[in-house]
C-alpha cells in the first residue's frame, strides 16, 4: 500500500489485490485445517460468518465490566472472569483473574503511540506509517459505538479485551523508542524497561491468575491502578 502510494499508480485491481483479495483469500484458507477438512461446505462457511456477525451485533447494551474505547491503554475498567473469596483465621483472601495488560507497556505505550503518529503525520517518517495505520484502524474503529453508547445510550457493550489487536503496534512502537534510546543514550535503557515491565508483571500475576492473596494485597493493586 506504501509503495503504491509513493509510486502514485492508479492500479485499482493492485489495490483491490492487497486490501481484499489476498486478505479474504488466507481468512477463508485458515478455515481448511479445522473446519473444511471434517466435511463442512461453503454454506456452512458463509452461515458461520452470518452467525458470529449476529452475536456480535446484537451484544446487551450494558454490562457490568463493559468500558468505552477510550479507557481501554489506562485499563479503567479491566474485566473479571473469576472473583472468589476466602474466609482464614479472621483474614480474607481473594483469587481473581482479572482481564488487563502490563500497565507499564500499556501507560507508555499508548504515550509513544500518540508521539509516534504526530511525528509521523508532521514529519512523514514513512517507517513508522505501518504501525501506526495498525494502531488507529484496530483501535478507533470502535470509537463511534462507543461515543454512541456514551451519549445517547446507542450501541452496544465493549470490553477491554477488544484493545488485544491494537498491543503489538504499542509492544513495536516502545521496541523502537528503546533501541533509539540505547543508541543515543550509550546506555542499555531497553534492559531497565525490560527489568521494570517484569516486575510490574510480578506485581499483577496474582490478579490475573487466580492466586490466593490478602485482600489488602488485591486492594493495593486497585489504588496503584494495575486493575481489578
Amino acid at each position: 500500500m506504501i509503495r503504491w502510494g509513493r509510486e502514485r499508480k492508479r492500479n485499482i485491481l493492485s489495490l483491490l489485490n492487497t486490501l481484499a483479495f489476498i486478505p479474504i483469500t488466507v481468512y477463508i484458507a485458515s478455515y481448511i485445517p479445522c473446519f473444511f477438512i471434517l466435511g463442512h461446505g461453503f454454506s456452512d462457511f458463509l452461515n458461520s460468518q452470518y452467525q458470529m456477525l449476529h452475536f456480535s451485533a446484537y451484544l446487551p447494551d450494558s454490562h457490568p465490566y463493559m468500558s468505552e474505547p477510550w479507557t481501554w491503554p489506562l485499563m479503567v475498567r479491566p474485566l473479571l472472569s473469576l472473583y472468589e473469596t476466602l474466609q482464614v483465621n479472621e483474614v480474607t483472601y481473594v483469587a481473581t483473574i482479572s482481564h488487563l495488560g502490563n500497565p507499564l507497556v500499556w501507560h507508555i505505550g499508548i504515550v509513544l503511540i500518540v508521539i509516534s503518529v504526530w511525528n509521523t503525520l508532521t514529519r512523514r517518517k514513512g517507517e513508522n506509517i505501518f504501525v501506526c495505520a495498525w494502531f488507529l484502524l484496530t483501535w478507533l474503529v470502535y470509537f463511534p459505538t462507543g461515543i454512541a453508547h456514551a451519549l445517547f445510550g446507542w450501541g452496544r457493550a465493549q470490553y477491554i479485551f477488544y484493545f488485544l489487536q491494537s498491543v503489538p503496534a504499542l509492544c513495536l512502537t516502545l521496541a523502537h523508542v528503546l533501541e533509539e534510546g540505547d543508541e543515543t543514550m550509550k546506555f542499555p535503557i531497553s534492559a531497565l524497561a525490560l527489568a521494570a515491565a517484569i516486575l510490574t508483571f510480578g506485581l499483577c500475576y496474582p490478579v490475573i491468575s487466580g492466586y490466593l492473596v490478602p485482600f489488602d494485597y488485591v486492594h493495593g493493586v486497585r489504588l496503584l491502578r494495575l486493575g481489578v
